[in-house]
């Protein structure tokens, strides 16, 4: 059996492991204020967003046909299809879709963005080039291009061989 040394020993790790786990909870967390672990230097200084309602906003953009996942060849694809896709919880919506121009622009007239949180949009751009190429690729619209309620958004789409 145990010994009374044995049981003080087994007691004292017993306390040991769930002090251990009580300071390393969540619960007990504090942020610190100087930079990220490690050094190296600082937090973005930018707050998270607080949204009280939906961003109306021009997405606007050019489709990019890249030869290579470098892009390091690339092209505007004139006569894409662009589609806008909301995101949430409950699937995937197109939301608008639109053509690219001989430039490779296109264009999405002022739409109502929903800044709920959940929710996500991209822009997908599908085309064939001249060379009879298909490509295809898309680009979220990330929560800091929502940031202080712009009235236009700049996404330029790359697209790569499909």
């Amino acid at each position: 059996m145990f010994t009374c040394r044995m049981k003080a020993l087994l007691k004292l790790l017993l306390i040991t492991i769930i002090a251990g786990f009580l300071v390393t909870s969540c619960e007990d967390y504090v942020p610190h204020d100087n930079g990220p672990p490690g050094g190296g230097g600082t937090f973005p200084t930018q707050p998270p967003p607080t949204f009280t309602g939906p961003v109306t906003a021009t997405i606007s953009g050019t489709v990019i046909a890249c030869a290579d996942q470098g892009c390091s060849t690339s092209q505007p694809l004139p006569g894409a299809t662009v589609t806008l896709t909301l995101q949430n919880v409950q699937g995937s919506y197109q939301i608008a879709t639109t053509t690219a121009d001989e430039s490779g622009n296109y264009s999405f007239q002022p739409l109502e963005l929903s800044t709920d949180q959940g929710q996500s949009y991209t822009v997908s751009a599908i085309a064939t080039d001249a060379s009879n190429i298909n490509y295809a690729g898309n680009t979220p619209i990330t929560a800091d291009k929502l940031w202080g309620y712009p009235s236009s958004i700049t996404i330029n789409i790359q697209v790569f061989p499909a």
